[in-house]
């Protein structure tokens, strides 16, 4: 018997001021579990860190070492199409979210290395490898990343990378544009300013906003330290919402989480919230959805800040979330991948668990899991190296 407790209100009273009363829902007996409409195995079963992209009926996933490689498949019967596997002795694992724009795929790896590849064949159209530099993480070095996801704007490729660099490329040729240069590693994926230009949050503590043609510094916006998320914004507003860590000072105490709400146009802190995660912001809801990095789960009315609802018990554990939901509208579900290896569907309106779906490894997924087009596969990738195709109309 699993005790979820949460406020007692409805997320369908849009433009309502909402009222939260503590509540406390029971469900009873297992939960439900979803089937697969297929799996694909990864090269030399390899981890799959990255999020899966979906570009209409083709599915492209990435793998860390050994295979180091991209795959494309049919989305809808996973038959391969094509395997790109890195031919590297230096480390070459593809821990960047692949991207699709005008009929390339853009990847980043861990040498440092920016690639694009001929969505069709699969070959290697253009390559850029950076000066080789160590990076530390915890008290370990080792090359350095490129961590971030790719933002295609204007036909130029911006990214950053653990060596305190965003670079822009041209995204057709490969041709290095422009550099700027942080006081630390810039792992956040970039998005586009609502003002103007390109936002991408550095370990500096500090979203640097450049000019998209010259990579000009154009400002900053504060967040709370390090982060290597991208941030949620709702254009409207110009309010941004991102999970970050503060330094925590004691050495032998973990960094604090914490989510912070950002007013782009006054250049304020809105507030900042303990613990923190990764967030969606969705305007038909008019909120905002976290999965939190300490394995809680809740939604917050942007409106007025309030918890709509928090779900603190969700079954399984170490339960701590690495990236966002992935929203159902369609369902009025939210779908979200734990370090343990486990799938959750949350009900959109109040939190409780629908059902879930387990893997025999870590889900990391930077960007969340991925949607098919008509909502009815959810597609997974998992550190046991395999992609999952679950089916949405399998479970109620």
């Amino acid at each position: 018997m699993k005790t979820l407790v949460y406020p007692s209100l409805s997320l369908w009273a849009l433009g309502a001021v909402l009222v939260a009363s503590a509540a406390t829902v029971t469900q009873q007996g297992p939960l439900a579990s979803p089937t697969t409409k297929f799996q694909v195995v990864a090269p030399k079963k390899s981890n799959i860190h990255a999020s899966p992209v979906l570009v209409q009926d083709d599915l492209y996933f990435s793998t860390l070492e050994p295979g180091c490689a991209l795959v494309k498949c049919n989305a809808y019967t996973g038959e391969v199409l094509w395997t790109y596997m890195r031919n590297s002795s230096a480390r070459c694992g593809l821990r960047t979210v692949p991207v699709y724009a005008n009929g390339l795929v853009h990847i980043g790896t861990d040498n440092n290395t920016f690639a694009a590849l001929d969505a069709e064949t699969g070959q290697v159209v253009w390559s850029y490898q950076a000066r080789f530099n160590l990076c530390i993480d915890g008290n370990f070095y080792h090359p350095c990343e490129a961590y971030s996801t790719a933002l295609i704007v204007d036909g130029r490729r911006i990214q950053g990378s653990e060596d305190n660099t965003t670079r822009c490329f041209d995204a057709a040729t490969g041709e290095l544009l422009w550099n700027f240069t942080a006081p630390n590693m810039m792992n956040g994926s970039p998005i586009l300013d609502p003002s103007g230009g390109v936002l991408i949050g550095a370990d500096d503590g500090h979203f640097y906003r450049l000019d998209i043609a010259t990579g000009a510094y154009l400002g900053r916006y504060n967040h709370c330290g390090a982060m290597d998320t991208r941030p949620a914004l709702d254009i409207a507003s110009g309010r941004m919402y991102a999970g970050c860590f503060i330094k925590n000072d004691n050495p032998s105490g973990h960094d604090i989480s914490a989510l912070v709400a950002i007013d782009t146009v006054a250049n304020s802190t809105l507030w900042t919230r303990t613990p923190g995660g990764v967030p969606i912001y969705n305007d038909y809801y008019g909120a905002l959805f976290v999965a939190g990095f300490d394995g809680t789960a809740y939604a917050v009315n942007t409106s007025n800040n309030q918890v709509l609802w928090n779900v603190t018990f969700l079954p399984d554990t170490p339960k701590l979330f690495f990236g966002p939901f992935v929203l159902d509208q369609v369902r009025h579900r939210l779908y979200v991948g734990n370090v343990n290896g486990v799938v959750y569907a949350l009900d959109v309106n109040d939190g409780a668990v629908a059902w879930t779906f387990r893997t025999q490894n870590a889900i990391a997924h930077q960007l969340g899991a991925t949607l098919s087009t008509d909502n009815n596969i959810l597609y997974v990738g998992s550190y046991d190296g395999t992609l999952y195709a679950i089916d949405l109309t399998s479970v109620a």
